[in-house]
């Protein structure tokens, strides 16, 4: 007998599609990112030329196969893992951009793409709360985005479709070698075979925009002449994109290098040992103390890190007695990452001295105060 089973699969979902107009995708508002094809003269010579090559037997096959085979690898190789942007506050678009919100989605999740191929080359993190392993997003991923997803941009914030602007640069070149700023449809037919409707369009589509003008001519007889309005004109919108992405991977770069240098500081103070008021210890503790050798060193070595953090929290708690704390306002006190003094504040909280709430998607830690019993540890809000 024949059965039938019902798998659920939980997954991205990865669309491809064909349209034959980019204008008449962005009007159905679809997510998509747009691969525009290059119908150029110099691509049609490059594809007559490969296919030469390849009846020739002029291409290698087997180093074809050998890449599509290595790419298979690689792609096998990748895990289901969770990124996390740490720059993504530091990404800004051109407030002129033509849908923005769509736009900065397609540009953050092609970031985490890059990031997700690159995953053995970068930093892994922990977060803290559910202990999930997080990759970090390094600034050359963010630059290799930009460069990819540039020409992608400038077609997203371009008011023409995609072959009237290709038209439109033949038209100013022409008319740039003609020495003139004046044409009509039959001058055009004369110098570029195109179909009569399609440079219909194409002039139809430039008018509305007000790339050319009307100048004069009839319609019934010898046909509009046209007039171009501004030989020179240059794109404005590309420039304040181009100069936007600039800026915001120049600000990446130096929040990168800060952050760096602030990583490099605090690992060369936690090596260091800090000699401010420390009291010398008593004969009994240098006594009791493990040596480096004993094997519970490192633990003791980690608890005098909290008992540190408990001293600071006491030093607050005399000034502003039954207040809560978050673990930035340790390590603005401590100078440690908040990856260290979460860990240290839990540590505080399991051994009874702090107690937490959850609350605004972060924890509140406060001084435990013992009424007769011991402190249990609170409960996790409703809210």
């Amino acid at each position: 007998m024949i059965h039938s089973n019902t798998c659920a699969v939980d997954g991205k979902l990865c669309l491809i599609a064909c349209a034959y107009s980019d204008k008449n995708c962005e009007q159905l508002s679809l997510p998509f990112l747009y691969l525009h094809l290059n119908h150029s003269h110099a691509q049609d010579i490059n594809v007559m030329e490969y296919q030469k090559k390849c009846r020739a037997g002029l291409i290698n096959q087997s180093e074809i196969s050998q890449t599509q085979r290595k790419l298979q690898c690689v792609i096998a190789s990748l895990k289901n893992t969770g990124i996390i942007n740490p720059f993504a506050p530091l990404i800004h678009l051109p407030d002129d951009l033509p849908h923005p919100r769509k736009t900065l989605l397609l540009l953050l999740n092609f970031i985490d793409a890059i990031t997700f191929f690159r995953q053995h080359q970068r930093e892994t993190t922990a977060d803290q709360s559910t202990g999930e392993v997080l990759i970090k997003t390094h600034p050359e991923d963010i630059e290799l985005a930009f460069a990819l997803l540039k020409n992608s941009l400038f077609r997203r914030a371009d008011e023409l479709s995609t072959a009237a602007r290709g038209f439109y640069g033949w038209l100013k070149r022409f008319l740039t070698q003609a020495k003139t700023r004046q044409f009509t449809a039959l001058d055009v037919r004369k110098a570029k075979r195109i179909h009569p409707r399609t440079l219909n369009r194409y002039l139809q589509e430039l008018c509305l925009y007000h790339y050319i003008q009307i100048k004069g001519g009839n319609k019934y007889r010898e046909g509009y002449q046209y007039k171009i309005t501004n030989l020179d004109e240059d794109n404005g919108l590309n420039k304040s994109i181009e100069t936007a992405l600039k800026n915001t991977l120049e600000a990446i770069k130096t929040e990168h290098e800060r952050q760096s240098g602030k990583t490099e500081t605090e690992q060369e103070r936690q090596k260091t040992p800090t000699v401010e008021n420390v009291t010398p210890p008593t004969e009994q503790e240098q006594k009791n103390k493990p040596t480096f050798f004993e094997p519970h060193y490192k633990r003791l070595r980690i608890n005098e890190k909290e008992e540190y953090t408990l001293k600071l929290i006491l030093e607050l708690e005399e000034k502003e007695q039954g207040r809560e704390y978050l673990t930035g306002d340790i390590t603005a006190l401590s100078k440690r990452s908040q990856c260290i003094e979460s860990r240290y504040l839990k540590n505080l909280w399991e051994q009874g001295k702090l107690t937490r709430e959850w609350r605004k998607r972060q924890y509140y830690y406060a001084l435990a105060t013992d009424n007769g019993g011991t402190v249990g540890q609170t409960r996790v809000s409703d809210y």
